[in-house]
């Protein structure tokens, strides 16, 4: 039995009993959050190629974050050993326990980088340097498309909400070291978020990423795109006519009235086994040749066909200039989806 006595040596009275207790209750899981264990660094390699990244693996002993999503940031600093290149990136917790965390860093020319990586957790801390080589490889930075979807399912997060905002930011801190994406604020985006939302999340989402990978919406009707935004990359639109060629021009003459200058891209010509007149074909194609590299901007040749089989690639496959060499302008280029 636990007693307790005032200052002048008389018991205490039942409240201040009770008010201990409480204050006992309140502060013990607090205090038994005070920090892990301790928390290794590994590295996964010593040399990287331009443009594929470099991982760091936090594995965390005892852990002891009543989230570790939320409780925990692993933030790193990469920069050249000339001081060239610096760069801040976010780390993500990899096990749902807290017990693995990984930053991943994307380094986009040859050289010697160093990294400084901190975890923190309340008033607990730890810090890890190390270093690696870069060397020149055989990727060439972003090139393909990917989407990070938000789908109209029932359990997305409420529009605007610190949850779905935080899953957005999860979503660049794991992704954004690849290479080979673009993002995508969401399919038929209009049918469920306005042009409000779309400009809010666009800004955030690129601002987390520290690549500054392309960034679009794709939207059921043309008009809802945020086009004279700084994150906004290059437009994604689905228009079945068969008058591609017009379509593309009056795309750019609308992108011309905001002073920017970036792709128009025609990502959904025709649906599969929608042959119906005025439909398109059974290929899912893009048919602007506005990106090179989903980067550099062509002289906006469009491809146009003359017969009822555009040419393209199939989703996911390498149908190309062989199938249809007659119909591509020579500066033409068909965009791998």
């Amino acid at each position: 039995m636990i007693s307790m006595t005032t200052t002048d040596m008389t018991p205490a009275s039942p409240m201040k009993l009770i008010f201990w207790h409480l204050v006992m209750a309140v502060s013990a899981p607090l205090l038994s959050r005070a920090g892990p264990a301790d928390v290794a660094f590994s590295q996964s390699g010593q040399s990287v190629e331009a443009y594929d990244f470099v991982e760091v693996t936090l594995n965390v002993s005892k852990p002891d974050a009543g989230n570790p999503f939320t409780d925990v940031t692993v933030q790193g600093h990469f920069e050249k050993t000339s001081g060239a290149d610096k760069l801040s990136v976010t780390g993500f917790c990899d096990a749902s326990d807290g017990s693995v965390f990984r930053i991943r860093f994307m380094p986009a020319s040859e050289g010697d980088y160093t990294y400084t990586i901190t975890y923190s957790q309340g008033a607990f801390e730890r810090m890890e340097t190390g270093k690696f080589r870069v060397t020149t490889g055989r990727r060439r930075g972003p090139m393909r498309v990917d989407r990070l979807d938000i789908t109209t399912h029932k359990a997305q997060p409420t529009a605007g909400s610190e949850d779905e905002r935080r899953y957005i930011r999860y979503a660049a801190a794991r992704l954004s070291a690849f290479s080979n994406i673009t993002w995508d604020l969401g399919d038929d985006l209009d049918s469920f978020r306005d042009e409000k939302w779309a400009h809010e999340t666009g800004t955030l989402l690129v601002g987390w990423d520290p690549y500054k990978h392309l960034a679009t919406s794709h939207p059921t009707h043309r008009e809802p795109q945020d086009r004279a935004s700084d994150w906004f990359g290059f437009t994604s639109i689905q228009d079945w006519s068969r008058n591609q060629h017009a379509l593309m021009l009056e795309e750019r003459q609308i992108q011309k009235k905001t002073g920017r200058i970036i792709p128009q891209v025609q990502r959904i010509y025709g649906r599969k086994n929608s042959t119906a007149a005025g439909q398109g074909s059974s290929l899912d194609f893009v048919q602007d040749a506005g990106l090179a590299g989903l980067g550099a901007a062509l002289n906006q040749a469009t491809i146009t066909t003359t017969d009822s089989r555009p040419c393209g690639f199939r989703m996911g496959g390498r149908r190309g200039r062989q199938d249809c060499p007659n119909l591509l302008p020579k500066r033409a280029n068909c965009i791998a989806l």
